[in-house]
C-alpha cells in the first residue's frame, strides 16, 4: 500500500533514482537507509511548518534534516513505492556504548525512545531497517553452540601456538 500524500510521485522517483541498477532484495532497502543517513541530517529540534503538506517530501527535497520520525516515515514511504511492505515503528534504543559489562544490561531512559521501520522478508520475518545517522542495528548474540565452537577455535589455535617442539 502506497498512501496517496502529497509529493508521493517526487518521493518514488527519488527511490528509483536511488535505487537505480541496485538488484532487488535486501541490497535497495539497505540502498535506501544508506543514503538518508549519508545525505540527511539527524536534528531533533528541527518541526515542519504548521500546515506544511507533507512533512517527508520537505524534509526529503527542502530541509534535508529533521529527527529520527522524518527518517523512518521517509524510508518507509520510499520502500512501499518500490514494491516492499513496511512498517514504521517506535522504541526505545539501547545505546551499545551504554552496555554495563558488570550487570550485563543497558540502561535506557525516555531520552532513548527512538523510531525506525521494519520491512517484510516474506515469511513473517521482518527486518529492522536503520535509517537514521548515530543509530545502529547489533547482531543478536551469538547461540550457545557458537559460543562453543567459537572458544573450542581459540582453544585451537592457542594449543598451536604454544605445542612443544618436537625433538
Amino acid at each position: 500500500f502506497v498512501p496517496a500524500i502529497e509529493g508521493m510521485g517526487r518521493i518514488a522517483d527519488l527511490a528509483s533514482q536511488w535505487t537505480a541498477g541496485v538488484p532487488r532484495g535486501w541490497e535497495q532497502v539497505e540502498m535506501i537507509a544508506r543514503r538518508l543517513k549519508e545525505e540527511y541530517v539527524l536534528d531533533d529540534e528541527w518541526r515542519p511548518e504548521t500546515g506544511c503538506p507533507s512533512p517527508v517530501a520537505h524534509f526529503l527535497f527542502i530541509s534535508r534534516r529533521g529527527p529520527d520520525y522524518l527518517f523512518a516515515s521517509s524510508a518507509a514511504l520510499m520502500l512501499r513505492s518500490l514494491g516492499y511492505s513496511t512498517r514504521v515503528v517506535t522504541g526505545f534504543y539501547a545505546d551499545p556504548r551504554q552496555f554495563d559489562r558488570k550487570s550485563g544490561h543497558t540502561p535506557v531512559t525516555q531520552e532513548d525512545a527512538h523510531t525506525w521501520v521494519e520491512c517484510s522478508l516474506g515469511a513473517n520475518y521482518w527486518a529492522t531497517v536503520e535509517a537514521t545517522p548515530g543509530y545502529e542495528v547489533l547482531d543478536p548474540p551469538p547461540s550457545l553452540i557458537a559460543r562453543i565452537f567459537a572458544a573450542t577455535q581459540q582453544l585451537g589455535l592457542w594449543a598451536w601456538d604454544h605445542r612443544l617442539p618436537a625433538s
